[in-house]
């Protein structure tokens, strides 16, 4: 009885999994960032890509740097290319 029960269950989770491919047309946002924690001066590095935008920014982790934000237009071609250059499998 107790081997119909278990097998009751993984046939219960295998059917009840979803497979996500990854889908490129669903992307939102795309983010990529360094950090160094054992450091001075600009530490972290961060780039943030959204549907027209592209947002940099660099900052320390006390108050010896100031913090950098640069904001730039992205083309729907652009983004369109990122999204389906990206490699989520």
């Amino acid at each position: 009885m107790k081997h119909y029960l278990f097998l009751f269950i993984m046939l219960g989770l295998l059917v009840s999994c979803e497979k996500n491919e990854g889908n490129p047309s669903g992307i939102k946002k795309l983010g990529y960032g360094t950090s160094f924690e054992m450091c001075v001066g600009y530490c972290t590095n961060a780039m943030l890509l959204k549907s027209g935008s592209v947002i940099y920014t660099r900052s320390g982790w006390n108050d010896q740097v100031t913090p950098i934000e640069c904001n730039e237009t992205l083309t729907q071609i652009s983004w369109d290319s990122f999204k389906k250059n990206s490699r989520f499998k």
